[in-house]
């Protein structure tokens, strides 16, 4: 049997709440495990009560987006976005070699918005495995 490390991709995707959720609950399965866990979150600024308990892990980084949710292309701060999204995703792409697990919180958002070109994510996602 081949035991080199082999990457798992699970994308949580679709309409309405649950998808961070899920993410966390795989999560902390990773770091209960002894894993060393990279989160980045790419639209949310503010802590959240899951993440108050799982910073406690010494075994978790997190990189958070300073802006919060994206405004629409029209305003006037959705360039800060888009440098923030591409600053956290360079990061990121940079921390990850040092982790067992990476989670990129809201990077579908991110791509569909243009932040993140979808080969820049699809090139990060294969040097994980």
């Amino acid at each position: 049997m081949d035991k080199r490390r082999r990457a798992r991709i699970l994308i949580m995707t679709g309409p309405g709440k649950g998808k961070t959720t899920a993410a966390m609950g795989t999560l902390l399965r990773c770091l209960a495990c002894g894993k060393k866990v990279l989160l980045t979150r790419f639209t949310q600024a503010v802590n959240s009560g899951e993440l108050d308990i799982l910073r406690r892990s010494d075994s978790l980084t997190v990189f958070s987006g300073e802006y919060g949710m994206t405004p629409p292309p029209s305003h006037p701060d959705y360039p800060f976005h888009v440098a923030a999204a591409r600053e956290l995703f360079e990061k990121t792409r940079q921390a990850a070699p040092e982790h067992d697990a990476v989670f990129l919180d809201e990077i579908c958002g991110v791509v569909a918005r243009g932040m993140v070109r979808e080969e820049e994510v699809v090139d990060f996602l294969a040097t994980l495995g």
